[in-house]
Formats: structure tokens, C-alpha cells, sequence
């Protein structure tokens, strides 16, 4: 995938992993970060994404598990890193980890929240930007006109935009 990744001029790539216990934080970010290490050894931006379900029943306390073991991963990482995160139930959680010289950057992934709802969470929390898809082509159909496209991408846009 880096050597993907080099041909074809991007910036970075990612790791995805869904967090759905506890005793998943520790393998999965160990898992991320050794190939943190190999993206960036080949002049690459890693995105480092263990994301939490937004209706994980215990999403809170994974949250603030996965912060405290990010912290540990990221005083023991050589490179620079983008983190993409599940927008968090806590505001500004993860604004400490921007302190890390490791840490380029925070995503907020909109991770199934409406726009209306991940715009919300977006805006309390500063420390982060918006990574949104599914939030960005929220009532987006292949049966639209083009005006009715660009009157739905242009608000969701403006909300995201708003809450950034």
C-alpha cells in the first residue's frame, strides 16, 4: 500500500480498527503504530484510526482508555501522525494530545452521526477537524436534481464549515 500510496502521490494512509472492548485498545493501537512506523519510514503521513461505534454502550470509558493509551503510544513514536478519532462524548477530550510533537493533527470522524449531531460534537471539541463522509453526503440521492444537490452539499458544507 506505501508503495501504492508513492506512485500515485499521496500523503498518507490509514488504519482502520473498530474498538468494540476494552481489551482492544492496547492490540489494536500496538497494531497501528508499528505500521505508523513503516508508513512513515517510507516519507508518508500515517492516519492512525481506532475507531469507537457511536452507540457502543460503553463508548464514554473506551474513549477515555484509548486517550490515555494513545498518550502512551505517542511518547513512544519516532514520527508525526494524524489521529482519526470518533468524535468524542467528552468535549475536548483529546485536546492534550495535540501538545505531542508526534501528534500533526486530530480528525473528528463523523462515524454515522447526522450532520446536525456530528457538527455539534465537531464544535466542542477545537482541538479537531472535521474527517466527515457520511455526515458530508447526508441526504444525498442519485435521484436528485442538480439544484437540489447543490442546495444539500452547500448546507451540509456550511454546517461542517460552521462547526470548524
Amino acid at each position: 500500500m506505501c508503495d501504492y500510496a508513492i506512485k500515485h502521490e499521496c500523503y498518507g494512509t490509514k488504519m482502520r480498527s473498530i474498538i468494540k472492548d476494552e481489551s482492544m485498545i492496547v492490540p489494536v493501537l500496538k497494531e497501528q503504530f508499528a505500521l505508523a512506523r513503516v508508513i512513515h519510514g517510507k516519507k508518508l503521513m500515517p492516519i492512525i484510526e481506532p475507531e469507537i461505534p457511536i452507540d457502543h454502550p460503553k463508548k464514554r470509558s473506551l474513549e477515555i482508555m484509548l486517550k490515555e493509551q494513545l498518550a502512551t503510544y505517542l511518547a513512544t513514536y519516532d514520527g508525526k501522525c494524524i489521529l482519526k478519532l470518533t468524535l468524542p462524548d467528552i468535549k475536548d477530550l483529546y485536546l492534550d494530545l495535540t501538545t505531542y510533537k508526534q501528534c500533526h493533527s486530530i480528525v473528528g470522524l463523523s462515524g454515522g452521526y447526522s450532520t446536525e449531531e456530528a457538527c455539534k460534537r465537531l464544535s466542542n471539541n477545537p482541538c479537531m477537524s472535521a474527517s466527515f463522509s457520511r455526515a458530508l453526503s447526508q441526504d444525498l440521492y442519485y435521484n436528485l436534481t442538480d439544484e437540489e444537490f447543490n442546495a444539500i452539499i452547500s448546507s451540509n458544507i456550511k454546517q461542517i464549515t460552521e462547526a470548524s
